[in-house]
Parts: C-alpha cells; structure tokens; sequence
C-alpha cells in the first residue's frame, strides 16, 4: 500500500522493525530504492 500511495505522490511513512541480519538489510535497502522513507524502522 505505501508503494502505492508513495507513487501517486502521497507522501508515505512505515512504521515497522526487522532484523539486525542480512534480510533486515534487504528490506531496508529494497525500501529505500522505492524512496519510502523508513526512519521509523528499527533494527532489532
């Protein structure tokens, strides 16, 4: 849905938390090539 909503021009945040491993890194890093703001994503 923020994918979405961002691309039509809605200004989108996640609230969220993923792993401090390598798919924690993957989410964050697809999230950001998709310019979704994920500062309110904590790493655990």
């Amino acid at each position: 849905m923020d994918m979405q909503m961002n691309s039509m021009g809605v200004e989108t945040t996640m609230i969220s938390r993923v792993g401090d491993d390598e798919n924690g890194k993957n989410i964050l890093s697809f999230l950001n090539d998709q310019e979704l703001t994920t500062d309110l994503i904590q790493i655990t």
